[in-house]
């Protein structure tokens, strides 16, 4: 009897040495499954990264060439205020001259004319590029 209850034990003991070894086959396999499914969202957030990286050097990019464009249509809208101040100086010249001076002044007014187009043109321009710069940013 001693020796079917040692043989009992032996067998049970057996089966879970078998079951032991079974489960801590499957949590290897899982731990390495882990592994490399962390490895790989480890490469994705790398890729993001980068890309983010990226697209932010792209954002300033764009923010610096929208600076200088803003900067360079203010010093156009400057040019313009100047060219419309002198274009007032003769206009007044052309008022104290003879026939001659009417057709002058005509040409002047038709050149103010043009020049406030040009400034709303202007203005209109440095509006839509600081929306945009705007827009980039956010």
């Amino acid at each position: 009897m001693v020796a079917d209850e040692v043989k009992s034990l032996a067998d049970e003991t057996a089966k879970a040495t078998t079951e032991i070894a079974t489960q801590i086959s499957e949590i290897q396999t899982a731990s390495s499954e882990s592994a490399t499914s962390i490895s790989e969202v480890a490469k994705n957030i790398e890729e993001l990264t980068e890309a983010a990286t990226a697209i932010a050097a792209g954002v300033e990019e764009q923010s610096a060439s929208t600076r200088d464009i803003a900067q360079n249509v203010h010093e156009a809208s400057g040019a313009t205020s100047k060219v419309a101040s002198a274009i007032g100086d003769v206009m007044a010249e052309a008022t104290s001259s003879s026939a001659s001076a009417e057709q002058v002044l005509a040409s002047a007014s038709q050149l103010a004319a043009q020049s406030d187009e040009l400034s709303k043109a202007v203005e209109q321009f440095l509006s839509a590029v600081l929306a945009d710069d705007e827009s980039a940013a956010a």
